[in-house]
């Protein structure tokens, strides 16, 4: 991590993005798992660089991916924990997904990803308040 004076935009484009994500992954539900899971976990990597920012870092060096989620367990603490694991789960899952094999994802899986994803979204959002104005459409 390192220091980043975000302006609102900033915050706002990635809230943005989050919220398109999720709508995408709710949407892919019955097409396709891997792909539903896949945009569940990018809504809550910009949920967790929009919170990021908003608190005046952003990610530095290689792996981006676990310093948002490291930032997050130390941000959230033990309150959103859960929140924490399945994002970590879902970061495993996702490379399978995206870079190996197809068919992976359950159902269920799924549905948990999008709810985590749709939690997180809403913890982000009260945490950061007022920077949440813009919207993009899916």
């Amino acid at each position: 991590m390192r220091p980043f004076v975000a302006g609102v935009h900033e915050v706002g484009d990635l809230l943005a993005l989050a919220r398109r994500d999720l709508a995408l992954a709710e949407a892919m539900t019955s097409d396709s798992l891997d792909s539903t899971e896949i945009m569940a976990y990018n809504s809550m990597l910009q949920s967790g660089r929009a919170l990021m920012f908003h608190r005046g870092y952003r990610p530095a060096g290689e792996s981006h991916h676990l310093a948002v989620i490291a930032f997050l367990e130390r941000e959230l603490g033990d309150a959103d924990h859960d929140l924490i694991i399945s994002m970590m789960n879902l970061r495993k899952k996702r490379n399978i997904a995206l870079y190996s094999r197809t068919g992976i994802v359950s159902e269920n899986e799924a549905a948990v990803a999008v709810s985590s994803a749709r939690s997180l979204l809403g913890v982000v959002e009260f945490a950061v308040g007022g920077f949440h104005e813009k919207r993009v459409e899916p």
